[in-house]
């Protein structure tokens, strides 16, 4: 069997299809010494509900009429076993099983939101979870990963079977052949450009993942004939991103609340304490008048209080920091605790009145070595001075009647900061439609034979993200139908 890419997807259908007898490579892109993928980079937070009943409830909430009944039980079936299953897989490799809890539903006024529960694995968050399933992998003498070996065209046959794939290594292609069936678990298109042009409605959009999910394993489904769905949904907070670097960073979090989000013109428009997976929703509003984004980017507004709060902005504190720190820890950069070198390099504005700051802002924007977008807009220092004087005046009132947020403080401590916030997040959740056994469907509804998908790529996520842990609880519960079901295939 193969299994096209080796996160967390691959690594948990080519465990259960190994375990099934079937004789299993993964072929992985990267090079075995820098191989990254977004269950590594994640939080290693994954769902598990307490009350399968209300997790249909809530998912069904979540996703609406994106996705029919009978996988969304499924799904609040399978996900509900997701730490005994863990824990089996931990201590199989001698690893501590221990979890605990970090959380429930994002969106608690939801029906069956009180069934949802978040968990992580004592021994360690981050890529704990990847070392675990790494561990196990490697533990089976019928599985093998191939390095640098990106997969490139399915094989199908005149039946449209898939019968394996093209790849590519050493600069040649060779032709694999699948005796049973093969599965693509080669994650979302957060890296292709001309994707994400054509799928999400509000661009430009970034991601702070893996940045080799350039959509190999969605376009190859698409050559074989597959169904879409969830193309225009991905999982994305608002966070940075600046032209001279390489990939998005997530917003760690703002340590004292005397700070704004405005958009283009210097308006505020929305809650900004709500920073969960589908904040970017908040961010893709179109004025199809002038043909803009308006809110894309947005700026955070901030004063020195919440400059000096230690690591109130920080995407990662260090080496060794926090659980998110790998996400840029891989381009060898660690956000200052203070600002001061955000500020020296130009990606965080710095004046001394708000009226400043809005010309520093309006000086920005347009095409720039710190921004990659073209406006018609120009930030008015009336405007944002005026919604910092509305926002600071409701603040010392202990109030928001605007958009209800609960803890603000006001902006009075000068000097006051600025930088761009982006729809910034993890990873898309589009891709190949697939049914309750795993299988990849065609246009007409229909499986296509021998070929399945795993992970992010074809999420079951559409509407709102259910949590944080969502992808990984995904991957724990299809994953394992995706590979027993596959190895069930006639070799």
């Amino acid at each position: 069997m193969v299994v096209l890419g080796y996160g967390g997807g691959g690594a948990i259908t080519a465990i259960e299809a190994a375990d099934a007898g079937a004789d299993v490579v993964i072929l992985e892109k990267n090079p075995a010494d820098r191989h990254i993928c977004n269950t590594n980079v994640s939080g290693g937070i994954f769902i598990c509900p307490t009350d399968v009943e209300k997790a249909f409830q809530y998912i069904k909430a979540c996703v609406g009429d994106t996705v029919d009944d009978t996988l969304c039980r499924i799904w609040a079936t399978q996900t509900s076993t997701n730490k005994e299953y863990l824990k089996r897989l931990a201590e199989s490799v001698g690893e501590p099983s221990d979890m605990m809890r970090l959380g429930g539903a994002e969106f608690p006024d939801l029906p069956g939101a009180d069934g949802i529960s978040s968990w992580v694995l004592k021994s360690g968050l981050g890529a704990k979870l990847f070392e675990v399933l790494d561990k196990c992998v490697k533990a089976h003498k019928n599985i093998r990963v191939a390095y640098s070996s990106p997969g490139k065209r399915l094989v199908q046959d005149e039946s449209r079977a898939i019968l394996g794939v093209v790849a590519e290594r050493d600069a040649k292609e060779i032709t694999i052949r699948a005796r049973r069936a093969t599965i693509l678990a080669s994650g979302g298109f957060e890296f292709n450009d001309q994707v994400k042009l054509n799928a999400f409605y509000g661009n430009p959009r970034y991601f702070y993942g893996t940045d080799s999910n350039t959509g190999d394993g969605l376009l190859m489904a698409i050559a074989a004939g597959a169904d879409l769905w969830h193309m225009n949904w991905s999982s994305q907070h608002y966070g940075f991103y600046y032209k001279n670097f390489p990939v998005g960073m997530i917003l760690g979090g703002i340590a004292k609340p005397s700070y704004l989000v405005v958009d283009q013109y210097g308006k505020r428009y929305f809650n900004e304490s709500y920073n969960g997976h589908s904040a970017y929703a908040y961010f893709i509003f179109f004025d199809p008048l002038k043909g803009v984004y308006p809110r894309i980017p947005s700026y955070l507004v901030f004063d020195e209080q919440v400059r000096t709060m230690g690591a109130p902005l920080s995407p990662n504190t260090g080496p060794g920091g926090d659980v998110i720190g790998a996400k840029t820890a891989k381009y060898g950069y660690y956000w200052s605790t203070d600002q001061s070198k955000e500020i020296e390099n130009g990606w965080v504005l710095k004046a001394d009145t708000i009226e400043e700051l809005a010309l520093l802002i309006r000086a920005r924007q347009g095409p720039n070595e710190f921004v990659d977008y073209t406006s018609s807009i120009q930030m008015e220092p009336t405007v944002l001075a005026k919604s910092v004087a509305t926002f600071n005046a409701n603040a010392r009132q202990h109030e928001d009647p605007e958009f209800g947020r609960r803890v603000l403080a006001p902006l009075e401590k000068g000097p006051f900061y600025a930088t761009e916030v982006w729809p910034c997040g993890p990873n898309t959740q589009g891709g190949p439609k697939f049914d309750s056994h795993g299988r990849v469907l065609d246009v007409c509804g229909n499986p296509i034979p021998r070929l399945y998908k795993a992970g992010e790529l074809g999420s079951i996520y559409g509407q709102r993200y259910p949590s944080g842990g969502g992808n990984l609880a995904e991957i724990l519960a299809f994953g394992r139908i995706a590979g027993q079901n596959a190895a069930k295939e006639l070799a």
